[in-house]
């Protein structure tokens, strides 16, 4: 048997496994993992023995870590595991070589997923090793250039797609307006008995990587996976590092011990009846304890502020442990990168409020982010802006009126959207302007009284109830109150 024919039973092996588990598995989450695990031998099966296929996240030497990771190659020799909790390791991104993902089914939307995940990888610096020293130094050229270190490949797998040219042209687009350099893009992308999109070079040959002058192309084939194979094995049979230097992580590895023992006082104090509650007050998280805020607050007390675990934690995906890492994280040291990367993972109301809360309106960014994501379309991202403007109004007492009136027009423009949860944070950060002073009062009240008489449901909801609370004799007295103090 040739290797083409190996390969067509290795391909018809995958599209029986995959048969079976979606006839034996009803469990999304379990499903997918299935999927990932049968890719995942195939690669143990077939990669050079100098390389380990494993799953979890990378982390680099400032406490930055990755979002969760399908297939992670990285050196056998040479890797030291931070964290291992059954399949689940950290891997320091310096021994890291490419990253797969595995997709059931690969779309415009699953793309767009993808490409953040890459995003949270290629944001990970490898600066944990000795150079090599001496006349003989191990340079390779990757995407056009000369690497001390190999920077990591990011491909995707996936047992079926759409159409390859509408795949091929999504990521073009992406590339183009995010404007990717070379090395921080998806390099190739196999779907099974489909074909493969990779890259042709200048001189017309296909490769994995890109490199400057290359083009992105789709090649139609039912041996995708043998392709796919003979692209990607060219860099893996070259790939290696210089050696590892453990000293740069020592002041960030101690979270993982930290982090275990915290997500098993979680798992003790879990309520399965206080998850199905929550549900009805739509909070539906896909990985949730049930811990009441107040005894999340007095764990993250004990624990005290610590930047690297709230990374860890936030990774974790857990309601609670994302809870937990905006109560521990420093807004000192948070990056606009970070808010972006986290803001991204809201995907219900609690974690964007006790997040904006508790950690991102103490932040250098908190302004500016009420304008940028005011003005986006997802509804989490749009709802923490107009969240931020709220928690700002009642938390910064220094902050000048102008700061708050300059809200007032988005409010206004933001009034329309129809959505419960972002028309509720509109709302909110109307009256707690409204709330603040007189003189706030008067504009926020000009501002519900513009509102009003916008052709909108929605809009005239919002207007309607802040008029009601901003006249309210409780609330006029207290202003009056406060204003001869």
């Amino acid at each position: 048997m040739n290797l083409p024919e190996i390969f067509d039973e290795v391909s018809k092996k995958m599209r029986l496994d995959l048969r079976m588990t979606r006839e034996a598995i009803e469990h999304r989450g379990l499903k997918g993992e299935a999927f990932e695990n049968t890719f995942r031998e195939f690669l143990r099966q077939y990669i050079p023995r100098s390389l380990d296929v494993s799953t979890g996240f990378l982390i680099d030497p400032t406490g930055k870590i990755s979002k969760q990771l399908d297939v992670i190659i990285s050196d056998a020799a040479k890797t030291p595991i931070f964290y291992y909790s059954g399949s689940i390791r950290v891997i320091p991104v310096e021994c890291a070589y490419a990253v797969i993902e595995v997709k059931a089914n690969l779309n415009t939307c699953e793309l767009n997923r993808a490409f953040e995940n890459m995003k949270s990888v290629r944001a990970l610096k490898k600066t944990a090793y000795a150079p090599s020293a001496g006349d003989v130094r191990n340079l390779r050229k990757l995407y056009g250039q000369v690497c001390e270190i190999w920077p990591i490949n990011y491909y995707i797998f996936a047992y079926d797609s759409i159409g390859l040219k509408t795949l091929a042209n999504h990521i073009i687009r992406k590339h183009q307006a995010d404007k990717l350099p070379c090395h921080s893009r998806i390099d190739a992308v196999c779907v099974l008995d489909k074909g493969v999109i990779c890259n042709r070079r200048a001189d017309g040959k296909i490769d994995a990587l890109p490199e400057p002058g290359s083009e992105i192309i789709y090649n139609l084939t039912s041996r995708s996976l043998l392709l796919f194979y003979e692209l990607v094995s060219r860099y893996f049979n070259q790939a290696g590092m210089p050696n590892f230097q453990i000293n740069d992580y020592l002041g960030d590895i101690r979270f993982d011990m930290r982090y275990e023992k915290i997500i098993e006082q979680l798992k003790y104090l879990s309520d399965p009846k206080a998850v199905t509650a929550m549900k009805r007050f739509g909070i539906t998280p896909e990985n949730a304890y049930g811990i009441s805020i107040p005894n999340l607050r007095k764990i993250a007390k004990e624990i005290g502020k610590d930047h690297s675990l709230a990374q860890g934690l936030w990774a974790s995906g857990i309601r609670e442990a994302m809870i937990l890492a905006s109560m521990i994280d420093d807004p000192k040291i948070v990056t606009e990168e970070q808010m972006e990367k986290w803001v991204s993972d809201f995907t219900y109301w609690e974690i964007c409020d006790q997040c904006c809360m508790n950690l991102f309106e103490k932040t250098e960014f908190a302004y500016q982010k009420c304008f940028q994501w005011a003005s986006r379309e997802e509804e989490f991202v749009k709802r923490a802006g107009f969240v931020l403007m709220a928690r700002l109004a009642v938390s910064d007492k220094k902050a000048a009126d102008e700061k708050f009136e300059e809200f007032l027009p988005v409010i206004k423009s933001g009034s329309t959207d129809e959505r419960n949860y972002v028309k509720k944070a509109v709302k909110w950060a109307l009256r707690q302007i409204g709330k603040r002073n007189l003189c706030l009062n008067a504009k926020a009240m000009e501002t519900a009284r513009e509102i009003q008489k916008i052709d909108s449901k929605s809009a005239r909801w919002i207007a309607s109830d802040a008029i009601r609370e901003l006249t309210s004799a409780a609330v006029q007295d207290r202003l009056q109150s406060k204003l001869k103090k």
